[in-house]
């Protein structure tokens, strides 16, 4: 069984900083700076919890912290919400946890008054678009030459 906590800087900025260097050197996307790259990130989810502390949120498995995700609606296109960033432990990749994680999100942007989710991945990234499109998300464009966007009605 899950639980989800929203983020908390204090507890959790280090495991959502490797997370985002673990999915980036998957698809060998490592910025210049990680340290930077991170504190970039820490900063965004900082502001948007703001808004709504479960934006950003840590899944649990028991006390074990094995995914995170962040997500919001747009500001100036309140029905759509944007998939930031998500996130699984390796160790419990490909037991369903993504599908869990990808739930809480449907969850809290119909909450929000969503209907439509947008996100952008990685062209080398295989496995989660493989995942996204397993979610019922489709290709929709591309943001640049090395990333896809994603959409999905829910």
């Amino acid at each position: 069984m899950n639980t989800f906590r929203p983020f908390d800087v204090s507890m959790d900025r280090d495991f959502v900083i490797n997370a985002l260097y673990d999915t980036k050197s998957l698809t060998g996307e490592l910025p210049d700076d990680p340290l930077k790259d991170g504190e970039s990130l820490i900063a965004g989810i900082s502001k948007i919890q703001e808004k709504n502390p479960v934006f950003a949120s840590v899944m649990l498995e028991e006390t074990e912290k094995i995914g995170f995700v962040f997500c919001f609606p747009l500001e100036k296109h309140k029905e759509i919400g944007c998939l930031c960033f998500d996130y699984i432990i390796e160790s419990k990749r490909g037991m369903g946890q993504g599908r869990n994680l990808m739930d809480y999100v449907v969850d809290i942007l119909k909450g929000q008054g969503c209907n439509e989710i947008i996100l952008d991945v990685s062209k080398k990234n295989t496995c989660a678009i493989k995942f996204y499109e397993k979610s019922g998300f489709k290709i929709s464009g591309q943001r640049d030459k090395k990333h896809y966007k994603m959409r999905k009605t829910i």
